[in-house]
């Protein structure tokens, strides 16, 4: 008896189901509506990304080949796997979309899940360094610029990624990959952040916790984004 041919969309419901449930239950439970447009505009960037890096892998591999046109390879590859590209394509949407689900997600867990666990935590950390603070070891690994360069990194590999997976031929193990990173970000991030509420070193003093980071010094960009997200937060 011949296995049954694996087909590579039966995650696709779930993954779209848990946008679809995250999305709407922030919607209907936000108490403001202050940061559901500044998520939007991520989609336009993540979208342009994937197309970026999705042009650039593909004149890579032309060129790996020696291709006399890599252009005009393109081209032909569209037109024969159109389907697929649509394919690929429709899951960096639904992925982008995920990913402002969460955005809208967080700040409400942040309003009906109050803060508790930044002392518990840092006390966790400080003993896994041996009585030392993390932050204090590891400051000779500080650099100028370092915030702005972490989030643009962290964007582009997780696009990278997602679409290099994405475009991996059909299997079991691609569909679970796929369908564990709606997972991770719809029901297991919530859930720790529900479990372990903190809102981080860099607010340990604005929650009142004292001033145990107060030599904490990330720089100018991560200034401007934890003042960006203390204001929501505080809205």
């Amino acid at each position: 008896m011949k296995p049954a041919l694996h087909n590579e969309r039966d995650w696709l419901p779930a993954a779209a189901g848990l946008t679809l449930v995250s999305g709407a239950g922030a919607l209907a439970l936000i108490p403001s509506a202050t940061g559901l447009l500044p998520a939007l505009s991520i989609l336009p960037a993540w979208m342009a990304l994937a197309l970026l890096i999705a042009v650039v892998w593909a004149f890579a591999g032309a060129a790996r080949r020696k291709v006399d046109s890599p252009i005009a390879a393109l081209r032909v590859w569209l037109a024969r796997d159109w389907r697929r590209s649509v394919m690929i394509a429709g899951i960096m949407l639904l992925a982008g979309a995920n990913m402002i689900a969460f955005m809208w997600v967080k700040p409400l867990l942040n309003y009906l899940v109050p803060f508790h666990a930044d002392p518990m935590l840092a006390d966790l950390d400080r003993l896994l360094f041996f009585g030392n603070e993390p932050w204090a070891v590891l400051e000779w690994l500080a650099f100028p610029a370092a915030g702005l360069i972490y989030h643009p990194l962290w964007f582009t590999a997780m696009v990278f990624a997602l679409l290099m997976t994405a475009s991996a031929p059909p299997s079991p193990q691609r569909s679970a990959v796929l369908l564990s990173y709606f997972v991770l970000w719809s029901v297991v991030g919530p859930v720790i952040h529900t479990l372990l509420p903190a809102a981080g070193p860099i607010f340990y003093e604005r929650m009142g916790y004292g001033t145990r980071f107060a030599g904490l010094n990330g720089g100018p960009e991560t200034r401007e984004v934890a003042d960006y997200l203390w204001g929501i937060y505080a809205s």
